[in-house]
């Protein structure tokens, strides 16, 4: 399970629905959401934040609210779109495809786990993919470690010609690389020694 990582795909798919912005208040609940009989909660007790503040602070409500406000059935587009669930098709052996779920064995409180990386599993590959995808201008590329193979002839016998499609809009990518700046730039996410 990646946990928090994958809120990286809950917020680019609420920014790209247009049910969020990075100034959007967002009520956290003082830290806890009910899903059904379930009780998720935050580290800490968070009131209202900007969706850029929760997502710095890693707010579980937050992330399960923009989830929410998608639905189950594009959520699960921007899941697959980010790599999630599929092999990247490295020139690799013994790849996993990692493990997520079809919405036909999703359960009532399954949409709230998937927003904070749970009840999910990923590869480190598919996870660096979804980074580089933000990176990448809302870009998913085909991870490659051979870019071409020419025989001995100078005729090429591989060419990776790697797939690639548009997960995100540039504008949403953008949006997302300054919040993950953020994190890092500011207090929440720097080393205390």
């Amino acid at each position: 399970e990646p946990g928090s990582i994958f809120k990286i795909v809950t917020y680019a798919a609420a920014f790209e629905e247009g049910k969020a912005q990075p100034d959007s208040k967002v009520n956290c609940g003082n830290g806890e959401i009910a899903i059904g009989k379930r009780i998720i909660h935050d580290t800490h007790a968070y009131g209202v934040l900007t969706a850029a503040d929760a997502f710095a602070k890693s707010s579980n409500v937050c992330a399960i609210k923009l989830a929410q406000s998608i639905g189950k059935e594009r959520f699960f587009e921007y899941i697959k779109g980010f790599g999630f669930g599929s092999k990247t098709g490295i020139e690799l052996p013994a790849e996993s495809r990692g493990i997520v779920n079809p919405l036909e064995r999703w359960k009532g409180d399954s949409i709230a786990s998937v927003a904070i990386g749970q009840e999910v599993s990923v590869t480190l590959l598919q996870a660096a993919g979804a980074v580089n995808t933000i990176a990448n201008k809302g870009v998913w590329k085909q991870p490659h470690i051979i870019k071409k193979i020419v025989g001995s002839d100078g005729k090429t016998i591989y060419d990776a010609n790697p797939v690639t499609r548009q997960v995100v809009s540039e504008q949403t990518a953008l949006k997302m690389a300054e919040l993950m700046e953020r994190v890092v730039t500011h207090e929440i996410g720097r080393a205390h020694v």
